[in-house]
């Protein structure tokens, strides 16, 4: 990752948005865990989840965990885990372009 932009808006296969890491929209970390501020350990559990899903190929990584948020090779979505009511770590995933 190059740069972080502000807008959570997916990228849309321009050149400025390569390299780039966004913000999981609000809705989306909703969907995903419940609330806006999810703990590190709902965190965790959703990532390890995401990677048996991959691992299996069930179900399918686009339609259902938090892996499919990411659209875009070459980009990168962050998610902030909460301790109590602090933000105490950043959640990166994405991809490379291969």
């Amino acid at each position: 990752m190059q740069r972080t932009v502000g807008t959570t808006e997916s990228p849309r296969q321009w050149k400025a948005d390569y390299f780039t890491l966004r913000p999981l929209p609000t809705a989306r970390l909703v969907h995903h865990f419940g609330t806006d501020r999810p703990t590190v350990q709902q965190y965790q559990d959703a990532m390890a989840q995401a990677h048996e899903a991959l691992r299996t190929g069930r179900p399918t990584v686009e339609d259902t965990t938090l892996l499919g948020e990411h659209r875009m090779s070459w980009t990168g979505v962050c998610a902030v885990p909460y301790t109590g009511s602090e933000p105490t770590r950043v959640g990166f995933f994405g991809s490379s372009g291969d």
